[in-house]
């Protein structure tokens, strides 16, 4: 994202709190992709301190969900949990289904990776029947990538290996769903291991 700095400088003459709360977010999604999740954790507190300051709850809560993402990714279960739900408590006061489902579907995947399969998958389904009911294709392809990997940490190979291949499939024809194909092939080679 070229010009941010210059971006954000312009907000803070402006005082456009909620701007720079947002450029900030995004910029730290940035460096999230970019693999440098130090910066990016940096990035999200800072707007989700700023959003948090002018009472934008809703916003605040995309900082904090990829604050929990980062953590869970990092295996700090035990932080990213109470962020999950309470970016869950603040999107479903707001009837935010879309988002809704990403947090389910996060939290679904948080508690796979801890070993909590049973509510993993229950999560997970349930993102991916809002995720249908929202008419938002990617976003199965990108659920089913998460319910094959819970599969695959349960121990049943096969379905896991048969959900990814389906994926797969489906995420060449799906615009958008292409970011999630590394990680369907992670998931079809450890299932065929």
């Amino acid at each position: 994202m070229p010009h941010c700095r210059q971006t954000l400088a312009i907000y803070e003459e402006l005082g456009n709190v909620r701007e720079q709360g947002n450029l900030l977010n995004n910029m730290g999604n940035v460096a999230y992709e970019e693999s440098r999740w130090s910066a990016s954790l940096e990035l999200y507190e800072q707007a989700r301190a700023l959003l948090d300051s002018i009472g934008d709850r809703w916003s605040a809560a995309f900082a904090t969900y990829n604050i929990a993402e980062i953590l869970s990714d990092q295996g700090r279960y035990d932080d990213a949990e109470p962020l999950l739900r309470d970016v869950l408590r603040v999107w479903r006061a707001s009837g935010s289904r879309s988002e809704i489902a990403d947090a389910t579907r996060q939290l679904g995947r948080l508690m796979a990776r801890r070993g909590a399969f049973a509510e993993g998958l229950e999560l997970l389904e349930a993102a991916r029947e809002e995720q249908l009911a929202g008419g938002e294709p990617a976003e199965v392809i990108a659920t089913d990538a998460r319910i094959a990997e819970c599969l695959l940490l349960i121990g049943d190979p096969e379905a896991a290996l048969s959900l990814s291949l389906d994926a797969l499939a489906r995420s060449r024809t799906t615009e958008g769903a292409d970011r999630v194909a590394p990680m369907l092939q992670r998931v079809r080679g450890w299932s065929l291991l």
